[in-house]
């Protein structure tokens, strides 16, 4: 039975003070992402410009409807021949284009483009604030956690330097062994205090990424995951559901849109118009008349600008072409690195399991061994800290785990 001292005990008692005691507020991961979603300025101006691309693509349909308007006078004069006079009259007036060179749909398929590429903004500018949340999350909650296991190992340092105190003064150790030791048992100290200021760091970083203001820290409420959930990913088919693949796309359609509308003006224009008045010379006026009919008008030379504007548009599309191939090669590459980042940090997991289990068993086997005399001390030495190292290295692959999933969902466009 291994003795600890009432001082020892004592330092012991302080340190093990439960950190997320510190933060009264508990925060789930949903409630966490509730509130990101509802104060991040990134997110509200994302989707303003949803609301903004839906009213221009509704007002390119104005083009396909009638334009109407009233009119309504009321004129006097005097002349030498005729005298005073005067002249009342009001009317209604309508026109419709009927043909502007195909410029007119162009324009709204153009805005519905738009449309779309506020969508994929708004979609992207949502996963990166989840993601950015999600690191921060998990970096709290591994945070948590390395204060529990600091703890945990502050306590086996001091019992070990215990059991090397009663080694030594029972003279089956040297001092050297001792002084070691004592240096681990401290450096455990310090570990557990750099831990509880890491987890402060932490909590407030969460915090700012909810888009809190101030300096009140917040505990997550969850436990660290053994591991993230699974994700297959086929990176021919998921690059293309990526909104940086589908943004390149739709600028694509909008230069050859453009193209489109730059050739509207090689077209004449054809444009209906009716109209339908009263006027006399009191009121209300007596007079009826009416005209209807179609205007057909054609610019067959604006300077050369009708043609320009159609190189430029030629021009404007191959950029686009050459645009939206490399953004798909570059995507693929990006998705690929990911994904290979996510299954190592998924085999590393099971790696580290194996190892934890192995220097845990060897830890228990070589202390027995040690306390009766029949293991050295240096052999004893070696394996728990082989177990110790295995304990952080298991936690820090937990941690890289989720976080190279939430990086390969970033890259995807994905979230909660």
């Amino acid at each position: 039975m291994i003795l600890i001292s009432k001082k020892t005990l004592a330092l012991l008692a302080v340190f093990i003070i439960r950190v997320p005691a510190l933060f009264s507020e508990e925060l789930s991961w949903e409630e966490a992402l509730s509130e990101a979603k509802s104060l991040n300025p990134a997110l509200a101006q994302a989707r303003q410009a949803v609301k903004a691309a839906k009213q221009y693509y509704f007002r390119s349909y104005s083009a396909f409807l009638p334009s109407l308007s009233a009119n309504a006078a009321s004129n006097q004069g005097e002349s030498d021949s005729s005298g005073f006079s005067k002249d009342y009259s009001y009317g209604l007036s309508a026109s419709l284009t009927l043909f502007s060179g195909f410029a007119d749909i162009a324009e709204a398929r153009s805005r519905d483009c738009d449309l779309k590429l506020a969508e994929l903004a708004y979609s992207r500018a949502l996963s990166d604030v989840e993601y950015n949340l999600k690191k921060s999350y998990v970096n709290l909650q591994w945070a948590q956690e390395t204060v529990r296991l600091s703890e945990e190992i502050l306590k086996r340092r001091t019992e070990n330097y215990e059991m090397i105190k009663l080694k030594y003064e029972a003279g089956s150790e040297d001092r050297g062994s001792l002084l070691r030791i004592e240096a681990d048992k401290s450096q455990a100290e310090f570990d557990l205090s750099k831990a509880k200021r890491a987890l402060s760091s932490a909590s407030l970083q969460l915090v700012k990424a909810m888009g809190r203001d101030g300096f009140e820290g917040v505990t997550a409420k969850d436990k660290l995951p053994e591991t993230p959930p699974a994700r297959v990913v086929a990176v021919e088919e998921a690059v293309k559901k990526i909104p940086e693949y589908n943004m390149a796309g739709y600028a694509l359609a909008k230069a050859s849109l453009s193209r489109v509308s730059a050739r509207g003006g090689l077209w004449p224009d054809i444009t209906a118009t009716a109209s339908k008045s009263k006027s006399g010379a009191e009121w209300p006026p007596e007079t009826n008349r009416w005209n209807a009919g179609i205007n057909i008008s054609y610019s067959f030379f604006p300077g050369g600008r009708n043609i320009f504007d159609v190189n430029i548009a030629d021009i404007n599309k191959s950029i686009a072409e050459a645009s939206f191939k490399e953004t798909t090669q570059q995507l693929s590459v990006k998705l690929d690195s990911a994904v290979n980042a996510y299954l190592d940090s998924m085999e590393n997991i099971k790696v580290r399991e194996k190892f934890l289990t192995a220097s845990r068993e060897q830890s228990d086997i070589t202390t027995a061994k040690y306390i009766n005399g029949l293991a050295s001390y240096q052999d004893w030495y070696v394996i728990e800290n082989d177990y110790i190292a295995s304990q952080r290295s298991m936690l820090n692959a937990k941690r890289d785990a989720h976080l190279s999933k939430a990086g390969l969902d970033n890259t995807l466009g994905l979230g909660d």
